[in-house]
């Protein structure tokens, strides 16, 4: 009696995690599937689709990170940048205090000015003095405007350094990290760079509101000045004597007022000169922001392309990953009805062998109870128990083969696969050849077409020049024949030789129908003549023609 190996679960094999399918799948397995080329070039594929989603998942990672880095480095850049700005903002409310402090004193000035005019009338001394205060009011005054004008050069200067700093730092950044923070930071900079240059502006605008103010009271100085030297010189006529000394003393501080104006005019100059240097900055400064404008829309475009790219390149990653996970779940679902059909194979032959055992045992058990039955049933119960089991041995035979065959038919699947697909190209490029055959054939039916009726104009015009030719030559012959003075003979019923044609000309006339005596001479002068002249003769049906234009004439009629 044929005992199993062992149960069905110990045909299986159990693998470590490594598949796709996970442990509790791979315990229904058996070893002949786990062993398999394909299934375990299915497992193989299944990890490398795992490496790779994992490999993209570690790439997004690292790409979110980076920009999470990248926000922090713009949120710090953003604020440097406003604490610039508001560095600029104190800097420039500092300037407007001290220019309202400016007109302050310039209007108390002013005033000053005023009443030592009205004083100075009253006494020369007085006068002297006032110039004196006013000399030192306007030293002052110029020395307060040099210290604004440096402090002026000073706020320009840091503002340059900080808009190099700027560039040179936006420089330095990568190209990979240009974003929406760059663009920001540029724009605050170039909101910062106008509003600089727009306040620089109006300093400029405010220094040469002041220069001009410095001139209008400069001028109004010297008029007053003459005036009143012109006034001083009057009563120094009518007191010369009382006031020579004074005199001398004015002398003197005229002078010194005039070295003062000269020095304060130089002052000007230079307040000028910088003016136009400023002014002279001013374009550069406009200059280098355009080229910081255009700087900026071509990062703009070249941040547009890249996030098209990027973005272009997530969506060919999203839809490969898809189809991968498709083929996956076509994979895995192929697999399992694989695994399920086996299973169902090995349930089948598992329950077949074991009513093949309960029949055998049945059997012995019959036996040894009815060891009193006759011989004959003995046999026969034999006979059936063998015919039983030839029967059982035979099923599971066909059960084996049976799975021998869905395996190779799992086998020559792909092969048949791949086989249609070759028939099928093949298919295609016959077909493909055929349509081009049949074009080609109709693209010579219609050549052919085009050259029977080419052919057969031809033909219809040959047949008209032949015809006309053969007139001409009918014509041209007749006419030659008539003015020769020739006679035309009719023979009788055709005969002759000209039998075809029913008009000929006859040959020449023989000697003896006139003179019969002289048949002899006549004869071999003929004779003579005949081998002379030359043998005009059909080759088809052997007429004799005079000439040769009567030979043409017969042969192309013959011949038709």
């Amino acid at each position: 009696m044929v005992q199993p190996s062992g149960s069905p679960g110990s045909d299986f094999d159990i693998t470590g995690g490594a598949s796709s399918l996970g442990r509790s799948a791979m315990l229904h397995l058996p070893s002949e599937l786990v062993n398999h080329e394909a299934f375990q070039r299915l497992l193989v594929e299944n990890q490398d689709l795992r490496e790779a989603l994992h490999q993209s998942n570690r790439m997004l990672r690292e790409r979110y990170n980076e920009f999470v880095h990248f926000q922090t480095i713009q949120k710090e850049e953003k604020e440097f940048l406003m604490q610039k700005f508001s560095e600029a903002r104190q800097t420039v409310e500092k300037l407007r205090a001290e220019r309202d402090s400016l007109r302050m004193q310039m209007d108390e000035q002013s005033k000053v000015l005023m009443k030592s005019t009205n004083q100075v009338a009253e006494g020369g001394t007085d006068f002297v003095q006032l110039l004196k205060e006013r000399k030192e009011q306007l030293e002052e005054n110029v020395r307060q405007l040099q210290e604004n004008n440096q402090k002026l050069k000073q706020e320009k200067g840091d503002l340059l350094t900080a808009y190099q700093e700027l560039q040179t730092k936006l420089a330095q950044s990568p190209p990979g990290e240009v974003g929406t923070g760059a663009e920001k930071a540029k724009e605050l900079e170039s909101v910062g760079d106008r509003a600089a240059l727009e306040e620089l502006q109006k300093k400029l605008k405010d220094a040469e509101t002041r220069n001009d103010i410095l001139k209008i009271k400069l001028d109004t100085i010297r008029g007053d000045a003459l005036k009143k030297e012109k006034e001083m010189e009057l009563k120094n006529e009518q007191t010369i004597q009382a006031l020579r000394q004074q005199v001398e003393h004015l002398v003197d501080d005229k002078v010194t007022v005039k070295a003062q104006v000269t020095s304060l005019l130089g002052e000007l100059q230079e307040s000028n000169n910088s003016l136009k240097e400023c002014s002279a900055q001013k374009l550069k400064l406009e200059d280098s922001l355009r080229g910081a404008c255009n700087e900026t829309v071509q990062l703009k475009r070249e941040k547009e392309a890249l996030q098209q790219q990027h973005s272009l390149q997530v969506d060919q990653y999203l839809m490969q990953v898809q189809n991968l996970e498709t083929a996956l779940k076509m994979e895995r679902q192929n697999a399992s009805e694989d695994k399920r059909k086996l299973a169902q194979l090995q349930a089948a032959y598992h329950h077949l062998f074991q009513e093949y055992d309960a029949h055998i045992k049945t059997s012995l058990e019959n036996a040894k109870k009815n060891q009193v039955v006759d011989l004959d049933d003995l046999k026969q119960q034999l006979q059936q128990a063998e015919e039983a089991l030839v029967a059982k041995q035979e099923l599971i035979d066909k059960l084996k083969e049976d799975a021998e065959h869905y395996k190779t038919q799992l086998e020559t699947i792909p092969v048949l696969k791949a086989q249609a697909d070759i028939y099928k190209m093949d298919f295609q490029a016959e077909r493909e050849a055929r349509e081009k055959l049949h074009e080609q054939r109709d693209h010579l039916q219609e050549q052919l077409e085009q050259l029977q009726r080419a052919f057969e104009k031809l033909k219809k015009d040959s047949d008209v020049a032949a015809r006309a030719r053969i007139e001409e030559m009918r014509n041209r012959h007749s006419d030659n024949f008539r003015g020769g003075g020739a006679q035309l003979v009719a023979y009788p019923g055709n005969q002759g030789p000209y039998a075809q044609n029913l008009v000929a000309y006859p040959p020449n006339p023989l000697p003896y129908a006139q003179n019969p005596g002289n048949f002899h001479m006549h004869q071999g002068a003929g004779g003579r003549a005949n081998e002379e002249q030359p043998d005009f003769c059909c080759p088809k049906c052997q007429y004799k023609a005079p000439d040769m234009d009567t030979l043409q004439i017969h042969v192309m009629e013959c011949i038709q």
